[in-house]
């Protein structure tokens, strides 16, 4: 007799409660806030529920998958309407803990150079990649967010056992041995797990109850069962009660938000095993909110999703991608052990920093005002246009080679210490997307679309962000190689 679980992806989802609606459900959709909902989550989320209380500060639940890709920028685009068109400026992230120093992306903005368009692209290229989620996304793309920790440390950084269902199971099977005539009850408890852990509705407080009473019932029966299999029910026990505490602890200090005089309005990005929990302690407090669902979810659409090994190492604070020019480029950047979110990793701010460098670099150099820039190094660009706090290109390095069917920059790239010395040394090739360069600006909202679609031709994610002709995608416009020498970019064909 085996338990059926969702057990790891449950870790990860849940969904809003269903049932009974509440006190002071608004009925009708297109009046005030609602209206304003509606139409920041048209055509990417479902509002799922909504409740307007005492205390009108409106709070925008956003749940998620950890690991849907594509939810991600299905709440960005949300988010982006919010925030260009009814003036969101404060986000609230789980796994973002209080005891973590703010998000700061000076670096980025001074990497960037004012160039809102490689701004843009590359964090939507890493939004799209998983590295980053919608919250990190709009710190980087909107400096004015303040993207607010609701979460401490404490509470985060438990781990789940991996073995969790085995000792379920183990548990089941020595109840039975020991009280044949417990059969109905294990039945019972079974039949609570499946529903706790369900992936479309989903409740901490329910399945923790649960596995303790599991426990209690096997000590009370005598029923043993090995030492490994009664640490991981104890591990089991404690993590689920310090998630339970965590929805505790986010709505504590959403509320302390909202009370803020210069919050308006408030969005927070929750897992969606925290929904029911988060939704009902809201409702109880008289809070205003509205709980928004990706269409992705809401359809059971799993293209995109970060495979179990992959989203392993986003855990980790790691990048996605454990092999090709992310690696070579990554070695030389040491990381901390602190909870996510990203932004403040070295291994992301040096790969940030020479993306925007790459985009900015060959959309000059090569681009329509390439004349204008003059036609030798370094091109317009001043001495220090590239000394970021990780890499550092000089101008005067930078040449321009054939490429087919078009031309190609190249370049050293210097990629530094904490202490600001080089560690590595590599080599840079660059081209355009000549078709999306001859394209019309478009908006982030419009970009972020794009990167939807461009998700739904994906296949699974790989091991390396390259194709396998060497060629990774920094931006819409720019495609890049790289090496350990400038001799071996010469066979490979950067431009389009």
């Amino acid at each position: 007799m085996f338990v059926s679980l969702f057990i790891m992806s449950a870790l990860f989802g849940g969904c809003s409660p269903k049932g009974g609606s509440p006190r002071k459900e608004a009925e009708d959709i297109n009046t005030g806030i609602k209206a304003i909902v509606r139409r920041a989550s048209e055509n990417v989320e479902k509002v799922e529920h909504s409740f307007i209380g005492e205390k009108d500060t409106p709070i925008f639940v956003l749940e998620e998958l950890h690991t849907s890709r594509k939810g991600q920028i299905q709440h960005a685009i949300t988010l982006v309407r919010l925030y260009e068109k009814y003036n969101l400026r404060h986000i609230g992230l789980e796994g973002f803990c209080v005891e973590e120093s703010s998000l700061n992306t000076q670096w980025y903005l001074d990497a960037a150079g004012n160039d809102a368009i490689a701004a843009t692209g590359v964090a939507i290229r890493f939004l799209k990649e998983g590295e980053i989620n919608c919250a990190e996304f709009m710190k980087l793309v909107y400096d004015d967010i303040s993207v607010l920790p609701i979460e401490t440390e404490k509470q985060h950084k438990l781990k789940p056992s991996d073995k969790m269902g085995d000792s379920i199971n183990a548990y089941v099977q020595a109840i039975l041995k020991a009280s044949p005539e417990s059969q109905d009850w294990v039945a019972q408890r079974i039949e609570e797990i499946n529903t706790a852990v369900n992936p479309k509705d989903m409740r901490i407080c329910d399945f923790r109850a649960v596995l303790v009473r599991i426990k209690d019932y096997a000590d009370k029966k005598n029923a043993r069962v090995s030492d490994e299999d009664e640490e991981v029910m104890q591990q089991s026990i404690a993590f689920w009660s310090s998630r339970h505490d965590a929805s505790i602890t986010i709505v504590d200090k959403v509320a302390s938000l909202v009370n803020m005089e210069d919050i308006k309005s408030l969005a927070i990005i929750i897992g969606k095993a925290h929904t029911y929990d988060i939704r009902r302690m809201l409702r109880d407090a008289e809070h205003s909110h509205f709980v928004l669902t990706p269409l992705c979810i809401v359809q059971d659409d799993k293209n995109g999703d970060l495979p179990w090994g992959v989203f392993e190492r986003k855990m980790e604070k790691q990048s996605l991608y454990s092999e090709g020019y992310k690696k070579l480029i990554h070695s030389a950047f040491s990381s901390g052990s602190k909870p996510s979110p990203v932004l403040n990793e070295p291994w992301f701010q040096g790969e940030a920093e020479l993306s925007l460098f790459i985009d900015r670099i060959a959309r000059k150099v090569l681009g329509s005002g390439a004349a204008a820039s003059g036609s030798s190094p370094p091109y317009g660009f001043n001495e220090s246009e590239f000394i970021g706090k990780w890499v550092e290109i000089s101008p005067r390095d930078i040449s321009v080679v054939p490429d087919e069917p078009h031309k190609a920059v190249v370049f050293p790239v210097s990629l530094k210490d904490r202490t600001g010395n080089e560690k590595h040394k590599i080599y840079v090739k660059a081209g355009l997307n000549s078709q999306k360069m001859k394209e019309k600006m478009r908006s982030v909202e419009e970009l972020l679309m794009e990167a939807l679609r461009e998700l739904d031709r994906e296949n699974d994610i790989a091991k390396k962000a390259e194709s396998q002709s060497g060629v990774a995608k920094i931006t819409m416009h720019t495609n890049a190689a790289f090496a350990i020498s400038k001799d071996r970019l010469s066979s490979i064909s950067t431009s389009s």
